[in-house]
C-alpha cells in the first residue's frame, strides 16, 4: 500500500478491479475490497466503468465514478 499512500499524497485519482462477488474473499483482493469501502479507489467492474474512468481523467464525464452498482463485474480481461 505504499504506492496508493504516495498517490493520494501526490492528489492522484486511484482506481482498482472491483473483483466478482466469487473472488471477494481471496485474501489477494482485500487491497482493493478496503480502498473502495475507504472511498480511496473507484471500482472498476468491467470495461464500461473502464471507459467512463478514462473519460473522467481526460475531463470528458461527470466524476460520479465511485459508486459501484453491484452488477455486471468482471469475468475476464476482455473488454
Amino acid at each position: 500500500m505504499h504506492t496508493v499512500r504516495f498517490a493520494l499524497q501526490q492528489g492522484r485519482h486511484l482506481a482498482c478491479i472491483d473483483h466478482p462477488e466469487a473472488w471477494r474473499s481471496e485474501p489477494k483482493v482485500q487491497g482493493n475490497r478496503q480502498m473502495m469501502a475507504d472511498k480511496l479507489a473507484a471500482p472498476i467492474a468491467n470495461g464500461e466503468a473502464l471507459v467512463q474512468l478514462l473519460n473522467f481523467l481526460r475531463g470528458k464525464s461527470d466524476p460520479s465514478l465511485a459508486v459501484s452498482d453491484g452488477n455486471n463485474h468482471q469475468t475476464s480481461m476482455t473488454f
